[in-house]
């Protein structure tokens, strides 16, 4: 019984591509706020240099520099409550205390600080030191916003394409992520090449897609790299060119995005946009394998079956069947199902290639002459 060829995908990737460009995760806790020692403000450049200044007073303990905060803040200093909410939120000098960093930023986004203001949303939003409030962390988003805020800017696009604590509006979404974007905001140049690829909110127009996602992806954001790869490879917006894809894919993968470590193993194992190595189509499939892409665990599992890049080993090439054939992936399914009907790295056991050639079936998969029998027969 013999197994079919590499799955390719190359048909069906215009809908994963769509899958794949999905809204940017709201950013982790951390991520997305400057360190105490470079924050600054977009209220005003007085604001700026004053916060630099109470940061390099010569205070380079942080409990001493919280200690400062607290002076300051406590007299009414918008700047230094809202560092000294900092200096709770990130833990430096003083206990992590969310609620503490919310009741300092309150204290400043009152004063108009936007800083503050984006900030104290973020908490909301997230229901950190204080109750999860989507339509107050809106409000406070709004406030930044209206003074070009470029991160509020961006999270208010999220609330507005969710539909979260406002009614949803792609629309809205899309104006929102232009402003960002226009201020270099990687994450909002990412969300507005998606809507520009999708049509959320503004026409379908791949071109602007793409010249969204190089802004987004020359700033090293894997998802924006991964899209561009796939433009390039499909010719979306931009002349095909394979090398330009495989290029793209390369610095996603490197980053460790899964689907660009997947595609550029395809572009390895047919010689498309690189030379042909096999070697290599099995370390990106493997690295994407890992993160549990089923295309990528069905390739390595027959790369194992073939000696192909990698010591012939039928065990593990049933390894990555099972994966894959676990996540659903009906090729995988087929071919767990002949390892078994076949005694290939698995003792033979035709019930069980049975259940496999029948789940692989039950999806519309082909099967052999042979399968079908065993099929019927277990």
């Amino acid at each position: 019984m013999n197994f079919i060829i590499l799955k390719q995908n190359t048909l069906i990737y215009i809908i994963a591509l769509l899958l794949m460009a999905v809204s940017l995760p709201q950013k982790a806790f951390g991520e997305d706020i400057q360190a105490v020692d470079s924050l600054k403000t977009s209220n005003s450049s007085a604001s700026e240099a004053k916060i630099k200044a109470g940061l390099t007073a010569g205070l380079d303990d942080d409990s001493e520099r919280a200690k400062a905060f607290r002076k300051d803040a406590e007299q009414g200093d918008e700047i230094a409550q809202f560092n000294l909410g900092v200096s709770y939120e990130l833990g430096k000098g003083v206990p992590q205390d969310y609620a503490e960093a919310a009741k300092w930023y309150l204290k400043a986004a009152e004063k108009e600080l936007s800083e503050a203001q984006y900030r104290l949303g973020f908490l909301i939003e997230k229901g950190m030191g204080v109750s999860q409030d989507y339509g107050e962390a809106v409000k406070w988003y709004l406030k930044a916003a209206e003074k070009d805020h470029p991160d509020a800017q961006f999270y208010l696009g999220l609330m507005y394409e969710d539909g979260r604590g406002v009614t949803q509006d792609h629309s809205q979404a899309a104006k929102l992520y232009l402003k960002a974007a226009e201020k270099d905001l990687p994450e909002a140049q990412f969300n507005l090449g998606r809507s520009y690829l999708l049509g959320l909110g503004v026409p379908i127009d791949y071109s602007e897609a793409v010249k969204w996602f190089l802004k987004a992806a020359e700033k090293d954001i894997p998802k924006a790299q991964f899209n561009l790869g796939v433009s390039y490879e499909l010719g979306n917006g931009v002349p095909q060119d394979y090398g330009e894809a495989a290029k793209w894919y390369t610095k996603a993968a490197e980053l460790g995005y899964p689907q660009a470590q997947y595609r550029l193993g395809l572009a390895y194992s047919n010689g498309q946009g690189v030379s042909q190595d096999h070697a290599q189509a099995a370390k990106w499939y493997q690295m994407a394998a890992e993160q549990g892409v089923s295309s990528a665990q069905l390739n390595l599992g027959i790369y194992y079956k073939q000696g192909r890049g990698v010591s012939k080993n039928f065990a593990e090439a049933v390894k990555w069947y099972r994966r894959a054939a676990e996540q659903g992936d009906s090729q995988a399914q087929y071919n767990l199902g002949v390892s078994y009907a076949n005694g290939d790295g698995v003792p033979k056991n035709n019930v069980m290639a049975a259940l496999w050639f029948r789940k692989a079936h039950g999806q519309g998969f082909p099967l052999s002459e042979e399968a079908s029998e065993i099929m019927n027969k277990y």
